[in-house]
């Protein structure tokens, strides 16, 4: 089993939200290309602020399909599903409802982020627009068809990591572009919608996006999914976190993994 790749994101503040300029430059980029008034969508995302969030770990990675699969033969077989084993999509991101991906993070003793967790791992503490910066570069992800490294037959996603230069200022990979990531947040942490209520928080992008279309990979944007296999949108994913006593106390994968270990 490869281990997970923990990456220390330090107690803080960072900005969340949209400031103005980026409403705006979001708003000129949207306009004719979606379903409804772009400033009622941005709206879940303004006004932007600073948010203190406590020191947490989180993987480097997307959790993959080889490491989900480790979690089922682990006597959870209730979650076994054939496309976890297919060999082919071992290091791509696994996707499936939210109570797998829960499941798998409290059977290495961790949990989902929450969406202000996501969003600060994922953009640094400047209010940042992409991972890596405020200048769109479709070159540094997984952005529809445009550049899809690593691609597999019968798969949208990429292998994890093979966009290293995309990766946010703390270093953790694969953000956007490359699959929406569950989180533990209900509704919308800003602004409060009823449309929302009791849906689970989804960040990060669709491969299957256009990446001419780049406001659809900000990292502010906001989807509210829901818990059943049903209602869950394709290629969405998970990495999970821990607290500070977690990390002290819980070894994750590194107990099964210090002997031998199988890349």
């Amino acid at each position: 089993m490869k281990k997970i790749d923990w990456i220390e994101i330090p107690e803080g503040k960072f900005l969340m939200g949209l400031s103005e300029d980026q409403v705006q430059e979001l708003t000129r980029q949207m306009s004719g290309r979606v379903l409804g008034d772009p400033e009622d969508i941005l709206a879940m995302e303004i006004p932007q602020y600073l948010v203190h969030v406590p020191t947490f770990y989180i993987s480097r990675f997307p959790i993959t399909h080889k490491q989900f699969a480790e979690f089922t033969r682990d006597s959870y077989s209730q979650f076994d599903i054939p496309a976890y084993h297919v060999p082919e999509w071992a290091d791509h991101p696994v996707t499936g409802p939210w109570h797998h991906a829960r499941a798998f993070c409290a059977w290495i003793g961790a949990r989902l982020p929450s969406s202000i967790e996501w969003e600060k791992a994922a953009r640094g503490t400047d209010g940042l627009l992409y991972p890596w910066g405020n200048q769109w570069d479709l070159n540094r992800g997984n952005f529809g068809q445009r550049n899809r490294r690593g691609r597999t037959q019968g798969i949208k996603s990429s292998p994890v990591g093979v966009y290293p230069e995309g990766a946010s200022p703390y270093g953790v990979c694969d953000m956007v572009g490359n699959g929406y990531e569950w989180t533990m947040t209900l509704g919308v942490p800003i602004h409060k919608s009823r449309r929302y209520a009791q849906k689970i928080i989804i960040r990060g992008s669709d491969p299957d996006a256009d990446a001419l279309y780049p406001a659809y990979h900000r990292v502010t944007g906001i989807m509210a999914g829901g818990v059943s296999y049903m209602s869950w949108p394709p290629y969405t994913g998970f990495r999970p976190v821990m607290d500070e006593w977690q990390q002290q106390h819980w070894p994750g994968f590194t107990a099964k993994s210090d002997e031998g270990e199988q890349d």
